[in-house]
């Protein structure tokens, strides 16, 4: 199994883009979506799934996104360890999302490792990750 760090996810999808609809956990209490972030060529595209999402929070400074609206990822903290990972996203400053899940995978490679990453700006290059394979998501 390939795996990758809590910094190498936060790199990944820093200022990475989503509908903010994929971000309700589904009846398994799974979150999946595909995320895309731009590079000077064109975008990568990562499929994001997280498993048993729970204690969901979503504070807003203003009216909070619809289903369809796309979302940027411009603020991702990530801290804890396989098993309890605590995850917080942040759309455009405006928005933040907050759960616990007990897995987390990026492209089939799992976050494995334990500490604490807050990524707020776009990384200097991108992390080493397994290529977008089309899958469910």
């Amino acid at each position: 199994m390939t795996t990758i760090s809590i910094e190498e996810f936060c790199q990944a999808l820093a200022c990475a883009f989503m509908r903010a609809g994929d971000l309700r956990p589904d009846a398994d209490g799974r979150i999946a979506f595909i995320a895309r972030r731009p590079t000077d060529r064109n975008e990568d595209r990562l499929r994001v799934e997280l498993d048993d999402v729970r204690d969901l929070v979503t504070r807003s400074r203003t009216s909070p996104p619809s289903g369809d609206d796309i979302v940027e990822l411009s603020i991702l903290e990530l801290d804890g360890e396989p098993g309890r990972w605590r995850v917080r996203f942040n759309p455009w400053y405006l928005h933040e999302i907050e759960f616990h899940c007990r897995r987390i995978r990026v492209n089939d490679a799992e976050v494995a490792g334990r500490g604490r990453h807050l990524q707020d700006w776009f990384p200097a290059r991108g992390p080493k990750m397994p290529p977008f394979e089309a899958g469910a998501a």
